[in-house]
């Protein structure tokens, strides 16, 4: 009987220790706050913000004032606290000004970057196996300020109401979203969807790409423009009534849901309206529709 006892609970803390052991093993995760906010005096040179994330999203709402602020969340994947400390130390996140550029990047050793025409490309040597840090951007930024987000994954990139120039958006896995946006407005994203609408429409040539996923578009009623189509599969729905500029226009034609789809060939080109500004839109997989918002007076 003792030796039945002495076996239990030999058994019972050899099944403890490897839960416990297992456990330790599991991926945490700690977050931690950095507010940032920068002030834009009236005599200010400040055109661009420039954000450019390793892993995380980026959300960006536009306000009326004259400051940007940052709040940014460090969200750091581990498995025991000395990798928690070691994420800490190597990878951070950077701010630099410029005359005419507030730019906020990811450094860490695993990382080389080049600075090109004012971008930042990241080349990953290799991801350490054993943390993964994620940063999370939260920006209100005054209208006029011309804005660069972008981000390799781990998250959207996301922007509501912003009037400028020009605004810049890339995602690599993920969705990039905007919301009553004016302004030549460029979206690109590897696998993930493209979904936005305009305040008013796009006042330059415009370009919206994604590789594997469907994109979506919502213009003011007064729209007139030319879009060229690049699509290896897909099809294309519009609430827009359009004629040919090019060749031929597509015959494939389904009705679906009181609104026409064409068939998209490899190539196409249309007019709508007068034509005006070309607007491109590609994606290698998915399908492509075109709305009609109400017009802001």
């Amino acid at each position: 009987m003792k030796h039945s006892n002495l076996l239990f609970l030999l058994l019972f803390w050899v099944t403890l220790l490897a839960h416990l052991s297992a456990y330790s093993q599991e991926k945490r995760e700690e977050s931690d706050w950095t507010y940032v906010d920068h002030e834009f005096p009236e005599n200010s040179t400040i055109k661009w913000v420039q954000i450019e994330n390793l892993f995380g999203s980026v959300e960006v709402t536009a306000y009326e004032g004259k400051k940007v602020r940052v709040d940014i969340e460090k969200r750091v994947r581990f498995s025991n606290w000395d990798q928690y400390d070691s994420a800490q130390v190597t990878v951070e996140l950077v701010t630099r000004k410029t005359t005419d550029s507030l730019i906020f990047y990811v450094d860490a050793p695993f990382l080389q970057k080049q600075f090109w025409y004012g971008r930042i490309n990241y080349q990953v040597q290799s991801l350490p196996g054993d943390y993964k840090v994620t940063f999370h951007f939260h920006i209100e930024l005054p209208h006029g300020v011309q804005l660069v987000a972008s981000t390799l994954g781990e998250g959207d990139v996301q922007v509501k109401g912003l009037n400028a120039q020009e605004i810049h958006l890339n995602n690599v896995n993920g969705n990039i979203q905007f919301e009553g946006v004016s302004g030549k407005t460029t979206a690109q994203t590897v696998q993930g969807n493209i979904t936005g609408s305009f305040s008013k429409n796009p006042f330059g040539k415009s370009y919206f790409k994604t590789t594997k996923g469907n994109i979506q578009l919502s213009f003011q009623e007064n729209l007139s423009a030319y879009f060229n189509f690049i699509a290896d599969k897909g099809t294309l729905t519009s609430e827009f009534e359009f004629a040919s500029a090019g060749r031929e226009a597509s015959k494939d034609i389904i009705s679906k849901n009181g609104h026409v789809t064409y068939q998209l060939k490899k190539r196409e080109k249309i007019k709508v309206g007068k034509g005006g500004f070309e607007y491109q839109v590609e994606t290698g997989e998915g399908n492509i529709i075109l709305k009609k918002g109400k017009l802001k007076k």
